[in-house]
């Protein structure tokens, strides 16, 4: 007689099952992108490769090219894809909704030499890794891996004005966003709170990104909002989130900066309003950051 499972043992299956899948799931979303990564980049130097043989064995006696948009690809047939080009020869590559595109945007190989109109580089990324594509002056193409490293770095420091905001260094103690500094935003203080003095960076960034998250109650008239600026905190601001009473659930909002930018003259600020009778509202700061891809 053969002996069921007890409730004991299936629920130690499903709970060895659930762990295995935990496990898994993260590898095989990364061996995901890295696959979508490496087939994108090779199907886009084999047409650049295809264009330049077009060109270089004269077919419809005209030269041949490729334009490249943010997340699709196009093989053609002329000297330019926007003016000149017989449409009738256009060939339509679509990406992975993960792959992006940037650099280069037309190459055109010309006839008989097959010698590219530019040089450079065309950027395949996932927004993990990229691969580099590069063409050369004679026509060489060529791709490479590169690994995208991201750098955060956060204000070590704040300057209170208007003592409403309690617990400021919640607002940037850590990642996770569990902890938060409490701006009261029911009367007009501008700053009521900046935060300053960066964590200053250990490389040379491709790029940089400022990062805010947030949560606030609603108001009836009372506004907040959120400025940063680059030239330090009694420079020139641009508001990140413009004068508001809304609700806000968990939120994150961004900003794309200058990878040059001098991370000791960035300043983010607090602004707050009051309007009629106070409505005695919060803005809660969740984290303050810039993620530094280099």
């Amino acid at each position: 007689m053969q002996r069921a499972f007890t409730l004991l043992e299936f629920l130690l299956v499903v709970g060895i099952m659930a762990i295995l899948v935990t496990i898994t799931m993260p590898l095989a979303l990364d061996f995901y992108r890295n696959q979508q990564l490496d087939i994108s980049a090779k199907e886009i130097v084999q047409t650049l490769r295809r264009a330049q043989l077009k060109a270089m064995a004269v077919e419809s006696d005209s030269s041949f090219g490729v334009y490249f948009e943010d997340s699709s690809y196009i093989l053609f047939k002329g000297v330019s894809y926007i003016v000149g080009r017989d449409v009738q020869y256009d060939e339509i590559f679509s990406l992975s909704q993960i792959i992006k595109l940037s650099g280069i945007q037309e190459v055109v190989f010309s006839r008989v030499d097959g010698n590219p109109n530019v040089t450079g580089n065309i950027i395949v990324a996932n927004g993990f890794e990229n691969r580099t594509i590069n063409i050369n002056p004679v026509g060489l193409i060529n791709w490479q891996k590169e690994t995208i490293t991201i750098e955060i770095r956060r204000p070590t420091a704040h300057t209170n004005y208007s003592q409403r905001t309690t617990n400021p260094q919640n607002a940037y103690d850590s990642a996770n966003g569990e902890t938060f500094a409490t701006t009261a935003y029911d009367f007009s203080y501008n700053p009521s709170i900046t935060f300053h003095t960066w964590q200053l960076p250990s490389q040379s960034y491709t790029a940089l990104v400022l990062k805010y998250r947030y949560h606030a109650d609603g108001a009836t008239n009372d506004r907040y909002a959120v400025a940063y600026s680059i030239t330090g905190c009694s420079g020139v601001f641009t508001d990140l989130i413009s004068p508001t009473s809304a609700a806000a659930p968990d939120t994150t909002v961004s900003v794309n900066l200058s990878p040059d930018q001098d991370l000791s003259q960035l300043c983010l600020k607090i602004y707050t309003q009051r309007t009629g009778g106070r409505d005695r509202k919060n803005l809660y700061t969740r984290d303050i950051w810039t993620e530094d891809t280099f």
